[in-house]
């Protein structure tokens, strides 16, 4: 993946959820045919959610699945600084659409793995490729 600025990002799951992320992980890993950062799992889950029509994303955030996933468990990963923007994005997208409430981050986070767990493979190599891809300054 291309090399980028990054910072930390709190993500709350339950044992569910962590148990769910670590599997993109590992999927994701494998599609990359790489060792990546959490991270990059991470960015990657909220970069396919963006890419979602309104309507399923709100219904990805409005999953009651989301609730089971998230939890109190802490833990932090350090992703491209890119993230909190695209995530925040995301929150603003559905609030100024008025489908939903903005979300919490954490809520959008969760979510992104949640669709990642279900993302097809091609899905999973054409998100490896974009981001492999330098980014602009």
């Amino acid at each position: 993946m291309a090399a980028q600025a990054t910072r930390s990002y709190r993500l709350t799951m339950s044992e569910c959820g962590l148990s769910l992320f670590l599997q993109c992980h590992s999927r994701f890993c494998t599609a990359a045919h790489d060792l990546l950062s959490y991270g990059n799992t991470l960015h990657a889950a909220v970069t396919l959610l963006a890419a979602r029509d309104l309507d399923e994303m709100v219904a990805d955030l409005a999953d009651p699945d989301i609730a089971r996933l998230s939890g109190t468990m802490q833990h932090y990963v350090g992703a491209p600084q890119e993230l909190g923007s695209l995530a925040r994005e995301i929150r603003e997208k559905v609030s100024r659409a008025g489908a939903m409430y903005a979300p919490p981050l954490s809520t959008v986070y969760v979510a992104a793995v949640s669709h990642m767990s279900v993302a097809s493979e091609r899905d999973m190599r054409r998100l490896c490729a974009l981001l492999r891809r330098p980014q602009s300054a």
